[in-house]
């Protein structure tokens, strides 16, 4: 979280001989465990983890973290591994999050539609120290969750938030399939690319927008590439 420490969590048990269920920090320069970090640990995957100053949030598909309830997310100080009074609850699992240090808030993306029995539908802003969820403009646009679609990834990049999308049976669970571009500060949309094909991932540099899926038919966007047949994948794409 500050370039020293990396956090990373998936399916695993022990690190370096050492048990950490599914939720680890690690050098970045020596790639050995961080033994100060150690935290209880969560009942089941772990699939997504940023962290503030002080500390580290995790979103998954999990019920527990340690002998505490958490339904998906949970938080840890940075320091320690202590799990934190941090409880917000997703009805699907959490794929992304990100963190804005200007804005000092928390995003959740995934396959979720509720957030606290709320309409957060596939994204979320989330306060970082009650976990309450915020308003977020960004799912009045794009509206992907529930088990045929999900947010896949998140990432804040000088105050606006980058996020990749995929759905499966047509409009029934997602709106789209892109790269979206929205205000941190408030969710509201500055734009949203037109490829049909699962996104996994983006990444911002320099003004380029990278992204890394199976795109096959971009023809939505002026100049982009129609379908074919046989299909064609592109798998790489700015």
């Amino acid at each position: 979280h500050d370039g020293v420490e990396r956090a990373d969590g998936v399916y695993f048990t022990t690190v370096d001989g050492e048990p950490r269920n599914r939720i680890a920090a690690l050098s970045s320069t020596t790639g050995e465990l961080i033994s100060s970090f150690a935290p209880v640990g969560l009942n089941s995957q772990g699939r997504a983890v940023v962290a503030s100053d002080d500390t580290v949030y995790v979103g998954g598909s999990f019920n527990g973290a340690g002998n505490a309830a958490r339904t998906n997310l949970a938080a840890f100080r940075a320091t320690d591994g202590a799990l934190v009074d941090w409880t917000p609850a997703s009805d699907g699992p959490v794929w992304a999050l990100a963190y804005d240090p200007v804005t000092d808030n928390v995003y959740a993306g995934g396959r979720f539609t509720e957030i606290d029995n709320e309409d957060h539908y596939g994204m979320g802003r989330l306060d970082p120290q009650t976990g309450s969820a915020l308003p977020w403009a960004a799912t009045d646009v794009v509206r992907n969750g529930g088990t045929g679609a999900a947010v896949t990834s998140m990432s804040v990049v000088d105050g606006f938030v980058y996020g990749t999308t995929y759905r499966t049976g047509g409009d029934t669970f997602g709106n789209v399939e892109a790269n979206f571009k929205a205000a941190a500060a408030t969710g509201q949309i500055e734009w949203v690319t037109g490829c049909h094909g699962d996104l996994y991932s983006n990444y911002v540099l320099d003004g380029v927008v990278y992204q890394a899926g199976h795109a096959h038919n971009c023809i939505d966007i002026g100049g982009g590439f129609p379908e074919t047949s046989p299909t064609s994948w592109q798998h790489l794409l700015a």
